[in-house]
């Protein structure tokens, strides 16, 4: 799982730098999204509560409580 969060943050940080790339919004979202996606599966993995916030809140408060039990990507 971690490696999988790993490969997908690359993605979204290579996107992010691709300012010249076609449609570049839409693979950004749907880059985002897949990584939600995997935060969410690997809070259930480490037995995480899965915080009500925004997206962009979860994501942030997932990602420090997984990197507080140790996972790292």
């Amino acid at each position: 799982m971690q490696l999988r969060l790993s490969r997908m943050a690359d993605e979204m940080r290579s996107l992010e730098r691709d300012v010249g790339r076609w449609a570049r919004a839409h693979h950004l979202t749907a880059a985002t999204a897949a990584y939600d996606d995997l935060l969410i599966e690997a809070a259930h993995m480490a037995g995480l509560d899965i915080p009500d916030a925004p997206p962009a809140v979860r994501r942030l408060m997932i990602e420090s409580a997984l990197r507080h039990d140790g996972w790292s990507w």
